[in-house]
């Protein structure tokens, strides 16, 4: 198949070695590192075989081709982790920010009650943004408020409210919390591994 593995994986071999090392700091940087090439396709239509492409890549190992599939892979996955754990965070926590300021407004409640409601949601982006420079804290805060804020919530519950209300307003206010911290943790746990 002439198909590339990987974008990365067609690029010089020093970018390579770079990346390799921001997945683990401990691995060595190659300036000049030997990695295998990527079949392109044949200027002139050929019959399909992989002849070319096992004379190119001989002379290598096969465990670098997989190493480096495996490293790359793992540097993009732990980047799209932060990522997913951000934005879930941080909508979470815009949106209550949003819901408590617009119908403090739309109820006409006092300004002192108001008040109280948008500084819950202040605290909301306020954990929401605190794992974007501490991980393991902020992770770990999350997951306190996550479980904090479920527990409150089922125990202060309007008393009128049906069970499917309760439980799904529960899961919307404290699940989004629980996941992005658990996603910053596990992300903080793999940085610090050097996997």
């Amino acid at each position: 198949m002439w198909l590339y593995p990987s974008p990365l994986m067609a690029g010089n071999p020093a970018q390579l070695s770079r990346l390799r090392h921001a997945a683990n700091p401990r691995a060595p940087i190659y300036e000049r590192e030997a990695l295998p090439l990527v079949c392109r396709r044949p200027a002139v239509r050929r019959r399909r075989t992989n002849a070319g492409c096992q004379q190119r890549t001989a002379a290598l190992p096969l465990f670098k081709v997989t190493e480096e599939r495996t490293l790359i892979g793992r540097l993009v996955v732990k980047l799209r982790m932060v990522f997913i754990a951000r934005a879930l965070a941080l909508l979470w926590a815009v949106f209550w920010l949003f819901f408590f300021v617009v119908e403090s407004l739309v109820w006409r409640t006092p300004a002192l009650v108001m008040a109280s409601w948008a500084s819950v949601g202040l605290l909301f982006v306020i954990l929401a943004l605190l794992p974007w420079r501490k991980e393991g804290t902020g992770g770990l805060l999350l997951v306190v408020a996550g479980l904090l804020i479920g527990v409150a919530y089922v125990i202060w519950a309007p008393p009128g409210l049906p069970l499917a209300s309760r439980v799904i307003t529960t899961v919307v206010f404290s699940g989004p919390p629980v996941v992005a911290g658990i996603l910053f943790l596990r992300h903080h746990r793999a940085v610090t591994a050097g996997v």
